[in-house]
């Protein structure tokens, strides 16, 4: 392709295991982490200079477990500036994997653009044999120069796959094909190099979001709890001591939570009690409808679809917006 037809990638990179330093060539555990920098990641790459032509910053060295709100906005803000300024067509965001699914849908609800946005990682670090850090970068760096990528809102690049951000779940610890479309399934692949699509999400993202980068530098506090046999409520009345907004709840079967969670708030009806959002701790189908009458005259509702860890992302959003719980419920369900 000639270098006039290419088009302008930004690569940013803010560590994880794609970018740590094994033990060995045959360990996939244990490694140094967040070691290599984006430029020893992209001269990993063959070919990545014949997709498009790169440009790249190192951000950031963090596991993403370690990654903040603060750093979620310091990284949206970046790539929004790359795009206002027009110093590319579109951006590649090289992270750590625990954390993707969190850091792709807040920015799939907060970038104002239609220039698309990889987000990539890897489940084995460089070095290692089948490490799969290289062709995933690759992968992500095409889908980031496709034209047909424009208007996809965020999506995750791996193992050949792309998904929407809105629906992506690491569905597995330790294999290279870890991530999932979850209910829905995956938004399109790239096979030999070829940049395929077919869906794309009708839920709110980027233009038609409500949702921007023009946040405070504290975020609203939401926290999470799961339910288990026989846990009582007492983690979530433990919780009250660190004054979350919201609750959210990885309930039972369809989002049910334990009596005792539903008969404390029934008791202190009328007290500031933080909101509860019943999601699911099952990772398909979601929470819908009532249970035993514990909705939203009790400052409780489903979720709708979304996994905890995206309705926590959702929540914290949503109430640097309103805390009129029947507003909460409606913007809830349009996501």
């Amino acid at each position: 392709m000639a270098e006039q037809e290419k088009k302008r990638v930004h690569v940013i990179a803010t560590g994880g295991t794609i970018a740590s330093q094994p033990t060995s060539a045959t360990a996939v555990v244990g490694y140094a982490p967040s070691v290599f920098t984006v430029d020893d990641l992209l001269e990993s790459v063959p070919g990545a200079g014949d997709a498009a032509v790169l440009s790249s910053e190192q951000l950031m060295r963090k596991q993403s477990p370690d990654i903040t709100d603060q750093d979620m906005m310091r990284i949206g803000r970046r790539i929004q500036e790359i795009f206002d300024t027009d110093a590319a067509d579109g951006v590649v965001l090289i992270m750590g994997t625990d954390t993707i699914e969190e850091v792709s849908w807040f920015l799939h609800l907060t970038l104002k653009t239609s220039c698309p946005v990889a987000v990539v990682g890897a489940m084995r670090p460089a070095g290692v044999i089948s490490s799969d850090g290289p062709l995933n970068i690759l992968n992500a760096i095409r889908v980031a120069a496709a034209p047909q990528s424009r208007d996809q809102g965020v999506v995750v690049v791996m193992n050949d796959l792309i998904i929407c951000a809105r629906d992506v779940m690491k569905a597995s610890s330790c294999k290279v094909e870890s991530f999932s479309g979850g209910y829905y399934g995956v938004t399109g692949t790239v096979r030999n190099g070829l940049v395929t699509y077919f869906y794309r999400s009708v839920r709110p993202y980027g233009f038609t979001s409500m949702f921007s980068l023009d946040l405070p530098e504290v975020l609203p506090r939401v926290e999470t709890i799961y339910m288990y046999q026989g846990c009582g409520a007492d983690l979530l009345l433990a919780s009250f001591s660190l004054k979350p907004e919201a609750l959210v709840i990885g309930g039972f079967g369809n989002g049910a939570v334990h009596n005792e969670i539903r008969d404390y708030y029934r008791a202190h009806k009328g007290e500031k009690l933080p909101i509860l959002v019943r999601a699911c701790r099952a990772p398909f189908g979601g929470s819908f409808g009532d249970y035993g009458h514990f909705d939203e005259e009790l400052g409780c509702f489903p979720s709708g679809d979304l996994t905890p860890a995206k309705v926590r992302i959702l929540m914290k959003l949503i109430l640097t917006k309103t805390r009129d719980l029947a507003e909460i419920i409606r913007i809830m369900q349009a996501y």
